[in-house]
């Protein structure tokens, strides 16, 4: 199953490795370090958010390779936001090719640390309620982590104010 997966990534890797423009639209670009399939080994992926197009897949993630790589890019100064994890040394890769560029930590690492200090919290509190009322803030953990239009009336009405049918026990 991995092996098809491996070719392609490979063909992939050197066709965009022979790429070294950043098309003329691209204004929001996404940089993250991450392991890939191939070889097992983090690497630094750049991509051109708006057109959902892969840019470039960096052999490394080292600070000095993707200052060279966005250096490399014709129109950069067009490139006024970039979205990327948290990692410093994008971070200031980024700031020192694209000083005109807004950076804003991409969505999925926001929602984790968003869950993350929700469990924490959740955690915290169930230690000192009864089970009825731990089985109710569980309930009600389910209903912040569901989407914004999946979230009933109801449920939104005991998220808004603590209340509800089924704090009733409280």
């Amino acid at each position: 199953m991995w092996k098809p997966i491996r070719s392609a990534m490979a063909s992939t890797e050197s066709d965009v490795l022979s790429s070294s423009s950043c098309p003329r639209r691209s204004r929001s670009l996404t940089s993250q370090s991450t392991t890939v399939i191939l070889n097992r080994r983090s690497r630094c992926i750049l991509t051109n958010l708006e057109e959902r197009a892969l840019l470039d897949l960096l052999p490394g993630r080292q600070q000095d390779a993707v200052i060279k790589r966005l250096m490399n890019m014709t129109n950069r100064h067009n490139v006024e936001t970039v979205s990327m994890d948290m990692w410093k040394p994008n971070r200031r890769a980024v700031q020192a090719v694209l000083p005109q560029a807004r950076i804003v930590v991409d969505k999925f690492h926001v929602l984790r640390m968003a869950n993350e200090a929700l469990e924490k919290v959740g955690k915290g509190l169930g230690k000192e309620l009864k089970a009825n009322q731990r089985r109710t803030l569980n309930g009600d953990r389910r209903i912040l982590l569901k989407r914004a239009h999946d979230v009933s009336d109801r449920e939104r009405l005991i998220i808004e104010t603590g209340q509800g049918p089924s704090h009733s026990s409280w």
